[in-house]
């Protein structure tokens, strides 16, 4: 699985993870891919649940979070922040018709259920944040007697993805002549150039129609002392593609 699959399916991942467990069974688990928490719960709560006949708290994993930890390695893991928040209202949760489970007993559950886990191919090391659960204050949407809790966890992306990056193009001139070479050391890498400052995009005109980028095949003149700005990058199907390399270029004649 890549890098960019972990991000999606992780959240979806541990809601699964909630599910499966006996303890969540009154209470449901929301993926806040839509972000509006308020209206999702809401809508939970408007009825009472078909599944369990339970209603007054819901579950809610939130958009990831993460870190840069390797800033220097191309290629390297992030360190994720999943984090799930807890919602009750307690004049539901309270009735006979409630859950009876109080928002901080849900979080010490998804402490116990989440803590420590590995996902083969996703993710490895999954512990606690600092703080493991906060409270959380809530907007007047949720009205009175509403209580939240977030629960912070921290842990890496344990892909097996290898990363390729081009090579950075580089620029010499062609011996007695008033003109320059780029070359790069990616095997099969096509170079895309711009002598007007502009970014070097690859591919045609119906792609970018505002570009004035071509792709390299020969040497480029240049007007004798007359600075020449020259942008380029390489690019290789498969591969990430390389920095932005720029020169001003100046040759005598």
């Amino acid at each position: 699985m890549t890098f960019d699959e972990i991000l999606d399916k992780l959240p979806y991942e541990l809601a699964a993870r909630l599910e499966s467990d006996p303890f969540f069974t009154c209470i449901p688990i929301v993926v806040a891919d839509k972000g509006n928490v308020a209206r999702e719960y809401q809508q939970k709560q408007a009825v009472i649940t078909e599944k369990s006949g339970k209603r007054g708290a819901a579950v809610f994993v939130l958009q990831l979070l993460g870190d840069d930890i390797y800033p220097g390695l191309p290629g390297a893991p992030l360190k994720l922040r999943p984090s799930i928040q807890v919602i009750e209202n307690r004049e539901l949760n309270e009735d006979e018709s409630g859950t009876q489970k109080s928002v901080r007993k849900i979080c010490r559950h998804i402490i116990k259920c989440l803590k420590v886990l590995n996902i083969e191919g996703l993710v490895q090391g999954l512990t606690c944040d600092n703080p493991a659960f906060e409270p959380v204050p809530l907007g007047e949407e949720f009205g009175e007697g509403t209580l939240s809790y977030r629960v912070n966890f921290v842990c890496q992306e344990a892909s097996g993805e290898q990363i390729s990056y081009c090579q950075v193009p580089t620029c010499t001139q062609v011996a007695n002549t008033l003109a320059v070479a780029l070359a790069t050391g990616t095997g099969g890498a096509a170079i895309w150039y711009t002598t007007d400052d502009s970014y070097p995009y690859p591919g045609d005109q119906n792609s970018f129609p505002d570009s004035t980028s071509q792709q390299y095949g020969a040497p480029i003149a240049v007007q004798a002392d007359t600075p020449l700005i020259i942008r380029a990058c390489s690019y290789l199907d498969g591969y990430v593609a390389s920095s932005i390399a720029r020169w001003t270029v100046i040759i005598s004649d």
